[in-house]
């Protein structure tokens, strides 16, 4: 069901979001990303046969409204932990892809007690020290989709193998790996 609640507190007031709610039992908040809800596919569905499903569209997002003064991850981050709170909401699993998992990862440095864990689903906007990231904003949807995640992975593993302290810990993870390949 879908419906549009007013956010109040001591962060905004008087903020509208739309949430789409569904399912019973462990409440989870699912964060879509910068392709707006569609982006999730069948996952809410799926998510809320076992889960109470909290999906909400960020305000900007799939044409709702944007307040001038709301213009940073971090504003939507509070915005939820602001919902979360009135709603008396403990044990909240939060779920984010792309953006929306930027949007858990700020949520998860600023709040504990509620959010008891958090799955990052190709998460953007995370610094990574020593990792250089493409600006995936400035990408033409072919460089996008040219863009290889498995790039950063490479970069890391190339590094390590560098490091001659570590490459015990680099023959012993190709051993593995090559194991695990053919299962």
């Amino acid at each position: 069901m879908t419906t549009n609640i007013i956010i109040n507190g001591s962060y905004a007031d008087d903020l509208e979001v739309t949430i789409d709610q569904q399912g019973e039992g462990r409440p989870v908040l699912l964060l879509h990303g910068g392709g707006g809800p569609p982006s999730m596919g069948p996952l809410p569905s799926a998510l809320s046969e076992d889960f109470e499903v909290i999906a909400p569209v960020h305000p900007g997002f799939a044409g709702t409204p944007r307040p001038e003064w709301y213009d940073g991850i971090d504003d939507i981050a509070l915005t939820y932990l602001q919902l979360l709170e009135q709603r008396h909401l403990r044990d909240v699993l939060v779920i984010g892809s792309s953006i929306g998992g930027w949007i858990a990862s700020e949520m998860a440095v600023r709040e504990h007690e509620r959010i008891s864990g958090r799955v990052l689903l190709n998460a953007v906007g995370i610094n990574v020290e020593g990792i250089e990231l493409a600006d995936f904003f400035s990408l033409t949807p072919q460089e996008l989709i040219a863009y290889d995640k498995m790039t950063v992975a490479r970069s890391s593993l190339d590094r390590l193998a560098r490091d001659r302290r570590r490459q015990r810990a680099f023959a012993d993870y190709r051993r593995a790996r090559n194991l695990t390949a053919g299962s």
